[in-house]
């Protein structure tokens, strides 16, 4: 086997790898009953399982990218369950 094509074989590796976290990271977040966000340094959401998107009735796509404080903003203009008097 060549340099490059172990190289190929370690970087084929190391995607199946990655894939598979990935798949594995998604069911958990599915599967839980609550909230569940992935968020960046900045605060700024990079996934949310449909339990949040129910919650705040919004698309994975209006979410992905805005920074916490932003939503907690929108929220409060709404009223939920939790903030009828």
């Amino acid at each position: 086997m060549t340099a490059d094509e172990k190289i190929s074989e370690k970087l084929r590796n190391v995607l199946i790898e990655v894939a598979s976290t990935k798949e594995f990271l998604i069911k958990f977040m599915e599967a839980a009953p609550d909230v569940f966000a992935i968020l960046d340094q900045g605060l700024c959401i990079v996934d949310l399982n449909s339990t949040g998107l129910q919650l705040l009735g919004a698309a994975k796509e209006a979410v992905a990218s805005k920074n916490l404080s932003e939503i907690f903003l929108s929220c409060r203009s709404r009223t939920h369950m939790w903030m009828r008097p």
